[in-house]
């Protein structure tokens, strides 16, 4: 559960950040202590840099795990059900890739849709 007194402004606004940090953020974390890292180690003007880093580095090695589960998963099943409905690379890569993307909403629609309380 999240602490209300660990937000970016009472942690900016506190007179001493590590102490604050400390106090109240202990437990945000729980391997890694990202806090500690940005607000205390990290020197002021290199945050933003850094937070850009990061975020290229992050989308990068998640992109590469979401090309690789689509070329081990993804391909050889859509080429299999193109082979059998006799369709062209072209119009299953149109149609299959769409019906595929939208299936996770269309299943949880539905899901929802059955359910008599708005509850689980």
């Amino acid at each position: 559960m999240s602490n209300p007194n660990c937000t970016n402004s009472l942690i900016l606004a506190a007179s001493n950040v590590k102490e604050w940090l400390e106090d109240y953020c202990e437990g945000e974390t729980e391997t890694i202590p990202f806090l500690k890292y940005y607000y205390v180690d990290l020197p002021e003007e290199y945050r933003v840099p850094a937070l850009i880093i990061f975020a290229i580095l992050f989308m990068a090695i998640f992109f590469n795990f979401l090309g690789t589960t689509a070329d081990t998963y993804l391909a050889p099943s859509l080429e299999v059900i193109s082979s059998r409905m006799k369709l062209s690379e072209a119009v299953a890569g149109v149609t299959l890739v769409a019906l595929v993307n939208g299936a996770p909403d269309a299943i949880s629609g539905i899901v929802a849709g059955g359910k008599e309380s708005g509850g689980p």
